[in-house]
């Protein structure tokens, strides 16, 4: 009877044997694929991205926002308080936009609003497009601010946009691509001399930021780099020239001939 036992348990054991060396190698493959195969992005801006949103993908968290569900100070409410009702108003209108310049930045390195400028991008071609400037002004004047400054023409390459409300202000700049995966945005020097400013965008997605919606480029680590360099999770000088804009514009279209500007 005891042999008669032992025969049966050999195969039953070589069985158990052969599974665990298979759920083995799997672990060791998933594993090898987590850590090799598939590039991890710093902590700073890791994406979690799942479902869709106005057709475009939704990014579930943003590290820097973690524990923090609203602004911090008075004056970070205010700015909040203006910025989230053009965000509210511009994604009613379906209007084109993203997040950009040092908007962007804060958002990703510190969930703020910034203590400058609120900067946005609208993509031209849609701009451009019959009846869609009278859009945009509509619901930009439905949230209380006025137009206060233009610069350059709707019709070419450098138009922007300058909105105010006590005291705080929105810039609007008017963005096109000329080299697929980087966005085009203008600057204008006190002098009025205008320059191209590139930064890298493949794609665009939602963000939930404070239960408002929010359109952001992305990958946002490449986009943030082009604009503020390598560092930009630390808080240090910048300027304009250093990375985001050309002093040479030619080849982005825009033949400047003026003087360099500092930082050039």
């Amino acid at each position: 009877l005891l042999d008669s036992l032992l025969q049966e348990m050999v195969p039953t054991t070589k069985l158990l044997r052969l599974i665990i060396f298979v759920v083995i190698i799997c672990l060791i493959i998933a594993l090898f694929t987590k850590i090799v195969l598939v590039p991890q992005l710093p902590l700073q801006v890791m994406p979690s991205i799942l479902e869709t949103s106005h057709g475009e993908p939704v990014l579930v968290s943003m590290p820097s926002c973690e524990g923090i569900s609203g602004p911090r100070s008075l004056a970070d409410q205010l700015r909040w308080d203006i910025l989230r009702r053009v965000l509210l108003v511009l994604k009613t209108a379906s209007v084109p936009y993203m997040l950009s310049d040092g908007s962007l930045l804060f958002l990703v390195r510190e969930c703020s609003v910034g203590d400058s400028d609120m900067d946005l991008n609208v993509d031209q071609s849609w701009w451009q497009k019959t009846g869609n400037s009278e859009k945009f002004e509509k619901a930009m004047i439905s949230t209380g601010l006025s137009k206060t400054s233009t610069f350059g023409k709707l019709e070419q390459f450098g138009y922007e946009e300058r909105w105010v409300i006590q005291g705080l202000q929105v810039d609007v700049f008017a963005s096109d691509s000329v080299v697929v995966g980087e966005i085009r945005e203008p600057l204008w020097s006190n002098a009025g001399y205008l320059y191209a400013c590139v930064l890298k965008v493949e794609s665009y997605v939602w963000y939930s930021w404070w239960g408002e919606e929010v359109r952001l480029p992305y990958p946002l680590e490449p986009a943030l780099i082009s604009m503020y360099g390598p560092n930009y999770t630390t808080r240090q000088s910048w300027g304009y020239f250093q990375y985001f804009c050309r002093c040479d514009s030619s080849n982005l279209g825009v033949n400047t001939t003026q003087d360099l500007p500092g930082g050039c």
